[in-house]
């Protein structure tokens, strides 16, 4: 069975698949994306705009939270909208994000994944260079699972 962190990946790249991924069909649907990955890094480039990246970041254990069965993981999970149109049009961008707000945040816990709620961390508008279109915004969120010591696919 796959870790508690790559089951959280799976259950992230299948809610935004169903919620944001564009189906066939040569107009794009306000909301969509052509491109949604799992990246390592967010500072991946986008090969088709608009496009959704989302990565996992660096995970810590909570020493208060460590005990004889397991520890509480926590780590940043971040979404990165990116478009080709953003210096002109920053509404493609806010239409996106809420679509991607609402389809992760309506289950807080990821299906009883997590062991606390998502938690909202804020958003980071970027543009890719000063006289580029190019640009977005990254939501950051902050997610806690636990785990058993030894069993990296098992919550308690």
């Amino acid at each position: 069975m796959s870790s508690i962190r790559q089951q959280i990946a799976d259950y992230v790249l299948t809610t935004l698949t169903a919620a944001v991924l564009q189906g066939s069909g040569s107009t794009l649907t306000a909301g969509k994306v052509i491109e949604l990955k799992h990246k390592a890094s967010i500072l991946a480039v986008a090969a088709q705009k608009p496009a959704l990246h989302f990565a996992l970041g660096d995970e810590t254990a909570l020493e208060q939270e460590i005990d004889t069965q397991g520890c509480a993981m926590v780590c940043p999970l971040d979404l990165k909208i990116e478009t080709k149109d953003y210096l002109d049009l920053p509404a493609t961008v806010e239409v996106i994000a809420a679509a991607v707000q609402d389809a992760i945040e309506a289950d807080r816990t990821f299906g009883g994944l997590l062991s606390n709620a998502l938690k909202y961390d804020g958003r980071q508008e970027f543009l890719t260079s000063a006289t580029a279109p190019d640009g977005g915004t990254v939501l950051n969120y902050r997610i806690q699972y636990r785990r058993q010591h030894g069993a990296a696919s098992t919550s308690y």
